[in-house]
């Protein structure tokens, strides 16, 4: 199918309610319920805005409209512009399908709700095919149509390229997931409350873990009755699965500005990871800036986190192994943690990441390369006519590696650049 990826803010309301039909509410209403329910806690709520930036997106689009009888337009976030652009591919995209193709794009949907990534996985596809139908390719949905293994089939004058995409999200490899992590912080929520009221200056306490973290609550409660008890009376805890052991810092050497009580646990975190030497720990902060006090808890295991390794085996080599090896064949990779800049560092020049690439390259002929690629930067851009709309679009850094190990023909060299326009 080549579409015409381009919405008008009219149609959204259209776009929302067909979007919602295709869904489903049976499992997005329990999901929204969930996420707005944890939005005020301001852990919860960062994670969440991280992770599930579409669905928290869609939570206030459907708010908004209940109120206003309205879609927001222009967006109100990033994440908003990518949820209306997501909504119409899908939208777009299910029209043109076959029934089978429907129903396996329906299950797809649903089944981003169980997932930690959610909706991101499934808007990166959306959002490169996308961009290719824009380019002027002809994209079939192999996957979901259950043609081939492989995402979808692009296909421009003499080319026939096969494409799969992953989303590479900042839980890989690591041996402490982020929900994880914030189900720990609420669990340990009660304490930090009850302690707070009477600490004083800085607290810091270190929670080693002997693999990875879990959702488990014969895991979780030892860990909060060791904390508590350290709180308490400073008896440390060691066994075999964990240890808890504490340390004071004096609060009066954290920067603050304004004496807000935001800008405290801000710079709280800064200092901690700084000067504490918690460059590698998830950190949890319960600060008073009424009091001066604040508690720290770091968590880390003792076990190596696997992200290059977990990268290769889970997605790059996963993705060549689903392409036929008849075509041309890339993969594309979208890195969910990383910023524009934190991109240019470790995919600009010589890095763990590039090697682990080249190394994908050279083990796996048949790709022809692989793009790297991050969340842009949304602007809207006005027309010097008088009546133009302006049209609001999002652009970002983007890193090819062709490889070097395959037997290209002379006329295909150069495909990344015809695809892209670079």
């Amino acid at each position: 199918m080549q579409l015409k990826m381009e919405a008008f803010p009219a149609e959204l309301p259209a776009v929302l309610s067909r979007f919602l039909s295709i869904v489903g509410m049976g499992k997005l209403k329990p999901r929204l319920d969930e996420i707005e329910r944890h939005l005020n806690d301001t852990g919860w709520k960062v994670y969440a805005e991280d992770r599930l930036g579409l669905e928290v997106a869609l939570l206030k689009t459907i708010n908004y409209k209940k109120t206003t009888s309205r879609v927001q337009w222009p967006p109100r976030t990033p994440d908003h512009y990518r949820l209306y652009s997501f909504m119409f591919s899908i939208v777009s995209v299910y029209h043109h399908l076959s029934e089978k193709g429907k129903k396996r794009l329906s299950g797809y949907l649903n089944s981003c709700l169980d997932q930690e990534d959610g909706f991101g996985p499934l808007a990166f596809e959306m959002r490169f095919a996308s961009f290719l139908m824009s380019s002027g390719f002809d994209v079939t949905f192999s996957d979901l149509e259950g043609i081939e293994n492989f995402d979808f089939l692009a296909c421009k004058g003499e080319y026939s390229i096969e494409v799969e995409c992953k989303f590479v999200s900042q839980d890989i490899g690591r041996k402490i997931h982020q929900r994880k992590f914030h189900q720990l912080s609420e669990y340990l929520k009660p304490v930090l409350d009850e302690v707070i009221q009477v600490a004083k200056d800085g607290t810091l306490i270190k929670l080693e873990l002997k693999d990875r973290l879990t959702a488990n609550l014969e895991q979780l409660s030892p860990m909060r009755e060791g904390i508590k008890e350290i709180l308490k009376t400073g008896k440390e805890t060691h066994t075999d699965s964990f240890s808890i052991t504490m340390r004071k810092f004096s609060i009066s050497d954290v920067p603050l500005s304004q004496g807000r009580q935001s800008s405290l646990v801000e710079n709280l975190r800064e200092f901690v990871k700084k000067n504490l030497d918690l460059e590698n720990s998830n950190i949890l902060l319960r600060a008073e800036l009424a009091s001066d006090a604040a508690i720290v808890i770091a968590v880390k295991s003792r076990k190596p986190d696997l992200v290059l390794e977990r990268i290769y085996t889970k997605h790059l080599k996963a993705a060549a192994d689903q392409l036929t090896g008849k075509r041309l064949g890339i993969a594309c990779m979208h890195f969910a943690d990383l910023s524009e800049e934190q991109l240019h560092i470790v995919a600009g020049g010589r890095s763990g990441l590039t090697e682990t690439v080249y190394k994908t390259l050279k083990r796996r002929p048949r790709l022809y390369g692989i793009a790297v690629m991050v969340n842009g930067t949304v602007s809207e851009k006005r027309s010097s006519l008088l009546y133009a709309p302006a049209v609001t679009t999002e652009s970002g850094p983007l890193y090819t590696f062709t490889n070097p190990f395959s037997s290209v023909d002379k006329h295909e060299e150069g495909l990344f650049g015809k695809i892209f326009n670079a």
